[in-house]
C-alpha cells in the first residue's frame, strides 16, 4: 500500500510511504516445491523521487514470524 507523506508538496507522489507484505520461494523442479519453505516478510518503506537519479527507496523489513531479525534495504533508481 503506497500513500503520500506530505500534502504540502506540489507533487504528492514525490514523498510517499509504503506498507508491504511479501512471500517467495525458489525452486528449479516443480516436483520439489515445499510450501513450508516459503519465506514471508512485512515492512514499511519511504520513497523519494529525485530529479536526476530517479527514486530513492529505504525499507525496513521483518521476516515473519521472526520479528527480531529486521533488515534495512536502500536502493536508488527504478525497479524493473
Amino acid at each position: 500500500v503506497r500513500f503520500p507523506l506530505s500534502a504540502r508538496l506540489k507533487d504528492p507522489d514525490r514523498l510517499t510511504g509504503e506498507l508491504f507484505y511479501d512471500a517467495g520461494y525458489d525452486w528449479s523442479d516443480p516436483q520439489s516445491f515445499e510450501i513450508n519453505r516459503v519465506k514471508t516478510g512485512l515492512g514499511v518503506g519511504v520513497r523519494v523521487k529525485l530529479p536526476i537519479a530517479g527514486i530513492l527507496r529505504v525499507d525496513l523489513a521483518y521476516p515473519v514470524p521472526n520479528y527480531d531479525n529486521y533488515k534495512i534495504h536502500v536502493s536508488l533508481g527504478h525497479t524493473f
